[in-house]
Formats: C-alpha cells, sequence, structure tokens
C-alpha cells in the first residue's frame, strides 16, 4: 500500500500530527489526502480536520473558503457539516448554518454532533424557543451533562424563563462546583430576579474565590444593588490592580455618573483609553462625556470611532444617535443613513408576529394600546405618562404597560395600577421579547424611547403590532422603518419637519403633546436673599453647551445688576461647579453673579428652589421639558427659543400649551429682549407667581383628559388607515 495512498492510514497520520502540534506536516497529510481522491469516504474527515487546523491557527478567511469548497467537492461526514456550521456560527452566519445541518440531519438524523450544532444555531439565530425543544430532547435522551445543562440556562435565558434557568444553573453547579464563572453567573441571575439578598448570602458562602476575585465579585453586586458609594472605592482598587482590565474603567466610570459626577468619569475614561485605545466602549464612554462636557469637536470624533468597530454593539449606535441628534451634530440625513443602515443589518426579519394573532378587525371595537418603555418609574417619561393613563377612556381603549427596565419604585406601581395589564420583559432575547408582546394582542404599539439607554428598539423590527409609533421619550426621529409614525404637535413639529423625518409619518395633535401633573404643591414664595433680578436654569449641566452659555451671558450683560441661578444633579461634585463657573467667567460673568445649588433628593424641597428664582432660561440647543413646566407651576415666568427640530423646540410646546405663547422667542436677539421685559418689571412677587400657576391649571397643559382623546382619537384614525391597507 503507498504511503500516499487515500486510505484510513493517511488520515490518522493527519490526525496524529495535528494532535501533536506539528501543524505543517498536518496540514501537508490532510491537503494531500483532499487533493488526491476528494470524494473518497475518508475526504470529509479530512476536510474537516483541516477546516480545524486552518480555525485553530486564526486563518479564518481560508478556513471558510475551504469549508464552502468541501461542502461542494467532497463527500459529506456529520464531521465536516459540525465544523462547517461551527465556522458559520462564528462569522455570524446562524441562519445559512440551520441549513446544512438540516440536510445532514435529513442522512444522518440521530448523530449528536450535528443536534448539537442544531440547538447552537437555533440559539444563535434567534430562536431559542425551537432550540430548547431540541435540547430538553438531548437531555432526556443523555442525561443532565454539564455542556447541555450549560446551555440550557442561556436558552432559558434567551427566552426570559429566569426562575427556570436559575433552578438549570443550580442543577449545572452541582457537577462543577469549583467553577467560578458559573458562581458568578448564578450570582447575577439571583440578582436579576431581585433576590439580592440570597446573592449576598450565597457569596458569604464562598472559599473558591481569590481575593481579587472576591473583590469584583462584591463590586458588582453592589453596583446593581445600587450602592453607587459602597462600589466606587473597591472599582478604585481594582483598576490599580487590574488596570489592563477595561470592564473595571467602565464600571468605575459609571459608578462616578451614577453619583452625579461629571468631572469624575471624565478622568477615569481618560486613563482608560491611554491604556486601552482601541477598545470601542471606552472610546463610546469617553466620547459621550466630551460631549457632555460641550467639547464637541472632541467628543464625535471618538463616538464615531467607536461605532467603525466590526464587534460595536448596538447600545454604542444607539449612543451616537442620542448625542448627535441632542447637540444637532450631524444632519437629520447621516442619522437616518446610520440608522437604516443598522436596521437593515440588525432587523430580526421574521413575518409580522401579530398575523397570527389579530384576529377581530372591527374598526370600531375596542382597541389595544401597549405603551413600551425602560423608564416607567419615577422618571420625566413615566411622571408625563402618569396623566394621560389617567385620561384613557376604557371602553374605547385597553392598556398594556410594557417595561423593559430593572427600577421598580413607588410610581412603578402607581403606572401599573392605571394599566389593564402589564408586562415586565426579562432579559430575553429580542424576538422572544417580541413574542411575548405578540401574544398580547396589541393593536398599537407606543414606544417611548428612541435612542436613550435601555430600550429595546431592535424588537421593533419583528413587527409584534400591526401599528407602532414613537412618542414622548425622545427627541428626534429615530428614522425606523418599524416605526410607523411620530407623535408631536405643530408647535415642536413645524412645517419643514418632514425633511428630518424622511419617510416618516408626523402625527400632529390638534393641541400640546403632552400633560403635566405636579405632585407636590410648595408655597409660592420668593425664597432669594435680597432683590436682585436673578435669572434661572435647573437643567441638567450636560445642557449647558457653549451656545448656551454664550446666550446666558448675554443675558446677564443685557440686564447689568442681575445674578444666574444654576442648579444640577451634577453640582455635588465641587470639580463640576468650578468647571461651570470658570466658562462663565471666560463668557464675562464673574463668580460673584453666580449662584450654583446642589440637587435635592427630595421632590417638595426641589420645587422650593424656584422660588430663588425670577425667570428661567431655557437652554439651547437641548432645551427642556420637565424644568420648564415645573418652573411654570411654581409661578416663575419661563423664556425660549423656538430652536430647530424638536430638541430646540421642547419648552415652547410647553409654553405654547400653558397659553404663553409670547415668551417663545424667534431668535436669540429676540430672546435677550425678553428676558430685559422680565427683568425691568423687578422680581417675582406671591401674586405674580400665583398668577402663573392659574393660568397654568387653565390651560391644555394639564388637561390629562383632553390629551387622551386627542391620542385615542389619532389611534383610531391609524387603526382605520390600516384596515384600510390591510
Amino acid at each position: 500500500m503507498s504511503a500516499y495512498s487515500p486510505d484510513a492510514t493517511l488520515l490518522e497520520r493527519a490526525r496524529a500530527a495535528h494532535q501533536a502540534g506539528r501543524v505543517a506536516e498536518a496540514e501537508h497529510l490532510y491537503r494531500t489526502l483532499l487533493n488526491l481522491a476528494p470524494r473518497a469516504d475518508d475526504a470529509g474527515d479530512a476536510a474537516a480536520g483541516l477546516g480545524a487546523l486552518l480555525r485553530g491557527n486564526g486563518f479564518n478567511k481560508e478556513a471558510g473558503l475551504h469549508y464552502r469548497w468541501a461542502l461542494e467537492h467532497c463527500r459529506w461526514s456529520p464531521i465536516l457539516l459540525s465544523n462547517a456550521c461551527n465556522w458559520l456560527r462564528e462569522q455570524g452566519l446562524a441562519s445559512e448554518s440551520l441549513v446544512w445541518l438540516q440536510k445532514g440531519l435529513e442522512q444522518w438524523p440521530q448523530d449528536l454532533h450535528l443536534r448539537w450544532g442544531l440547538v447552537l444555531s437555533l440559539h444563535h439565530a434567534d430562536q431559542p424557543e425551537q432550540a430548547l425543544r431540541q435540547l430538553e430532547a438531548l437531555i432526556h435522551e443523555q442525561g443532565e451533562r454539564p455542556l447541555l445543562l450549560q446551555e440550557l440556562v442561556a436558552c432559558l435565558l434567551s427566552c426570559g424563563r429566569s426562575k427556570e434557568a436559575l433552578s438549570a444553573l443550580e442543577s449545572l453547579r452541582q457537577h462543577k462546583p469549583d467553577d467560578t464563572t458559573l458562581l458568578l453567573q448564578h450570582l447575577t441571575l439571583l440578582q436579576r430576579l431581585q433576590r439580592s439578598q440570597d446573592a449576598w448570602a450565597l457569596l458569604g458562602e464562598q472559599t473558591i474565590l481569590t481575593e481579587k476575585e472576591l473583590l469584583r465579585t462584591k463590586a458588582v453586586l453592589l453596583m446593581a444593588d445600587q450602592r453607587h458609594q459602597e462600589a466606587l472605592p473597591l472599582f478604585d482598587q481594582l483598576t490599580e490592580l487590574e488596570p489592563q482590565e477595561g470592564d473595571h474603567w467602565l464600571n468605575h466610570a459609571a459608578c462616578q455618573k451614577a453619583l452625579k459626577q461629571m468631572v469624575g468619569p471624565f478622568q477615569t475614561l481618560q486613563a482608560a483609553v491611554e491604556l486601552h485605545p482601541e477598545r470601542p466602549d471606552l472610546l463610546q464612554a469617553l466620547g459621550s462625556v466630551l460631549i457632555e462636557h460641550g467639547r464637541w469637536n472632541e467628543g464625535l470624533p471618538l463616538m464615531q470611532r467607536s461605532v467603525s468597530y466590526a464587534n460595536s454593539s448596538d447600545v454604542q449606535q444607539f449612543n451616537l444617535q442620542f448625542a448627535a441628534a441632542g447637540n444637532r451634530l450631524l444632519p437629520s440625513n447621516v442619522l437616518a443613513a446610520r440608522a437604516r443602515e443598522w436596521e437593515s443589518s440588525r432587523s430580526l426579519k421574521p413575518a409580522p408576529l401579530w398575523s397570527d394573532h389579530i384576529k377581530d378587525r372591527s374598526p370600531d371595537r375596542r382597541l389595544r394600546i401597549g405603551y413600551l418603555s425602560q423608564d416607567l418609574h419615577n422618571h420625566p417619561v413615566g411622571r408625563f405618562l402618569e396623566p394621560l393613563l389617567r385620561g384613557h377612556n376604557r371602553q374605547q381603549v385597553e392598556i398594556t404597560g410594557i417595561s423593559c427596565g430593572s427600577i421598580h419604585d413607588p410610581h412603578s406601581q402607581t403606572l401599573k395600577a392605571l394599566c389593564d395589564r402589564w408586562l415586565q420583559l426579562g432579559p430575553s432575547t429580542d424576538l422572544a421579547a417580541a413574542r411575548q408582546i405578540a401574544e398580547l394582542e396589541i393593536d398599537l404599539l407606543v414606544e417611548l424611547g428612541g435612542y436613550t439607554g435601555g430600550q429595546r428598539l431592535r424588537l421593533l423590527t419583528a413587527r409584534p403590532a400591526p401599528i407602532q409609533l414613537s412618542y414622548l421619550g425622545f427627541f428626534a426621529s429615530t428614522h425606523l422603518e418599524c416605526l410607523d409614525g411620530w407623535i408631536g404637535d405643530p408647535v415642536v413639529f413645524p412645517n419643514g419637519l418632514e425633511q428630518e423625518a424622511p419617510g416618516q409619518t408626523l402625527h400632529r395633535l390638534p393641541r400640546c403633546y403632552m400633560a403635566y401633573q405636579p405632585d407636590r404643591t410648595p408655597d409660592l414664595v420668593r425664597t432669594a436673599p435680597d432683590q436682585r433680578f436673578r435669572f434661572g436654569c435647573f437643567n441638567h449641566s450636560r445642557k449647558l453647551s457653549d451656545p448656551c452659555l454664550n446666550l446666558f451671558a448675554a443675558v446677564l450683560q443685557a440686564v447689568p445688576q442681575s445674578l444666574l441661578v444654576l442648579k444640577s444633579q451634577t453640582f455635588g461634585e465641587a470639580a463640576e461647579r468650578q468647571r461651570i463657573a470658570n466658562r462663565l467667567e471666560a463668557r464675562g460673568i464673574p463668580k460673584e453673579r453666580l449662584e450654583l445649588l446642589e440637587r435635592s433628593d427630595k421632590a417638595q424641597h426641589h420645587l422650593s428652589l424656584y422660588g430663588r428664582m425670577d425667570a428661567a432660561l431655557d437652554p439651547i440647543p437641548y432645551g427642556g421639558a420637565t424644568t420648564s413646566a415645573e418652573a411654570l407651576w411654581m409661578g416663575v415666568p419661563v423664556i425660549c427659543l423656538a430652536g430647530e427640530g424638536m430638541v430646540g423646540r421642547l419648552t415652547a410646546a410647553v409654553l405654547a400649551g400653558a397659553g404663553l405663547d409670547a415668551a417663545i422667542a424667534p431668535d436669540l436677539q429676540g430672546y435677550v429682549s425678553r428676558a430685559q421685559r422680565l427683568a425691568s418689571v423687578g422680581p417675582r412677587s406671591a401674586k405674580q407667581r400665583v398668577a402663573i400657576r392659574q393660568q397654568l391649571q387653565r390651560s391644555t397643559l394639564m388637561d390629562g383628559l383632553g390629551l387622551a382623546e386627542a391620542m385615542e382619537a389619532l389611534y383610531r384614525k391609524c387603526w382605520h388607515q390600516w384596515l384600510g391597507g390591510g
């Protein structure tokens, strides 16, 4: 028998060389066998071995070319198909691997490698329910093997079945009690299930963690418990002990931001990027902080660079959209192109999920409305949503609150009580979450967050409802085709805005697009220590852009004896107060004309501080909404600019809704002139403050019932239009 015969001996020699690490020899033998007889019985196994060798040595592109050649020219074997499909999954081509696996299973229906590959490919292709069915059959036959249990945990989590995943994980840990990765997953899952005490108890029982691992775990648990003040010094230690771990730097900065710092996160992330200059998430975090500091020319390139990496995440893409739209840093056509590119590459693309559920298409039946947000708690979105929920006519609509957030507070319970149904989305895949929504038979789904943090926009690409609209929580168009319209009013959607939202229907309500419902009523008294006229702005300091501070400085220069009162959640940090004071001083406003107020944890105290100002100045280009409504409620007149886009017209909508259109300036000079006129009247008396509150109470801005009626009319119109086209 020739040494080069395509027989088992040659294959065995190749395998032996491969296992011994003699890569060149193994590659030569595999290729020799395949060149001599690509259709031989052993060719499939040889092709599988060569592909594994190429992958194992980092030649992924060549491995892919080889696998595709082998699938066309070699006699298939289960091992060849399994290895080729492993490569396809690694390249993000799970759907293609499913085609090959199904062909293979037609020939070898009981082959364990192919069946296992089918489980993995189904899961990677966003089909966790189907993967789970295949996996459960394997476990029934093979028993609770660790590898199978590990995938079972992952599939259950993807399906949103966290409690069952915890049970499977506990079984898996019995097989591998010393596996620290599984322990950390166990602790994380307990946290997700809001079993913090159990997580800490489990950690206290452990002896398998090293000192560093224990430090890391404690820091992460404290962070998950929102105990950021306690977590911060631990991350200080971790960044010193393990500076090579980029996650420590990210978590350190996240704790600082949670503690309402602005300068601290910048310093942390600047140091992190010096150590990890090519890590996308660190680049983006630093870019985002720079933009918040008003350093747009430095921050935007970093954020753009971060999303250019192949491994950039959806969150990084969304953060860029948010920052660019909020500060008017990129043209709308560029943002639209980015959004469409993301949607094209990341869309779930199943058949519309609602088609199996929406059976009753009567035009005038009670409609099922869903409100989707991660901010269904004590957050501006949650607070502005409450009067709408209270006003809804339950004879006309059935309301489902769909929360994708992790914060649950008393206001969450208030919102839940105002809904007919409530769905809490867990850490499932986007497709699994979309299916959960579709099973509720929602007719019209309203997303409330756009590109703000924590939203689940991708699930909307699966079309869990026949009509999907955007409303309230985001100040610009999402530019996504999976959203059929964007709800506003004639003030935030002026004529010509269609150019900024190409292809998206703008729904202009015949009144203010939101309603304000105050929950505290402090006395309307002026509390400033003297009679000097005080302008004020209580918006977050990230809105104090260079154009904004230029405008505020112009106002103070036009009213020489006036003061400026600023309040931000971030002013508990001395370095941030100094940063803002320095920027104003550079514009000719000395520190003596500036009052900086720190954050207030209690709403009553926060509202009472409006007594320190006589007129509120709205920031540009990213205006306020909550702060403007609060100022009016506390009897303080507000001056705003009718800026560009919705983001620059939020306060204009509030003022128009309050019947105070005259306070809306058409340009910067008009803004300054209105400030001068208010200052000429002098400090605001209690009587003047009461008059503004009374005006507000009579206005559409506080008419939640009227808003609900307008929204319901819009929903009915959209329903009729859909029926006409469906």
